[in-house]
């Protein structure tokens, strides 16, 4: 018994003790700068997609309005930047849950209005190259029928254009966010 009323002990005994509890506290504080860092990051990568794609929209609205014409080029970029964010979108479980869905309500929506530039303009060139073949033929019922489907068609597309350049107007506030 004389050995719990050592000193030495209770120095040993007090010291483990301490020592557990620093290394507890350091994990504990490392483990929260982690989670701030992950955070950080993820508002970092979101704002960056979302400014690309931003940015890609407004840079084909202006070549649009230019040539009158979409470019394929910029709906491959989005569609790149749209990937780059589906391969990395499990992280977003790290954002508050206001802030996380109103940035997958805006990939979603940017993806399905791209979808349909993109469908539209198919189904414009589509029909154009029918047109060429009825054209040949001089079917004037018919290439007048798909004269209308291609317009429609590349309408439909302009449509879609202007409103995948309105979505992303309105995302102005939602990248203010990200960037705080």
């Amino acid at each position: 018994m004389y050995f719990l009323h050592s000193e030495f002990v209770w120095g040993i005994s007090i010291g483990i003790l301490l020592s557990i509890f620093s290394a507890w506290l350091q994990s504990e504080m490392i483990s929260r700068k982690a989670k701030k860092t992950q955070k950080s990051t993820i508002k970092k990568f979101s704002h960056d997609i979302i400014q690309n794609i931003r940015k890609t929209i407004s840079e084909m609205d202006n070549v649009r309005d230019r040539a009158k014409a979409i470019q394929h080029d910029y709906l491959t970029l989005i569609e790149t930047e749209l990937q780059t964010f589906q391969r990395n979108r499990e992280h977003l479980i790290l954002l508050d849950d206001t802030m996380r869905i109103d940035v997958q309500d805006f990939i979603s929506n940017i993806t399905v209005k791209k979808s349909t530039v993109t469908t539209q303009l198919a189904t414009f060139y589509d029909a154009n190259k029918r047109l060429k073949v009825i054209s040949k033929e001089q079917d004037a019922d018919s290439f007048k029928e798909l004269d209308e489907q291609a317009l429609a068609a590349l309408s439909e597309a302009q449509n879609a254009a202007d409103r995948l350049v309105q979505l992303s107007d309105r995302a102005e506030g939602l990248t203010h966010r990200l960037s705080r």
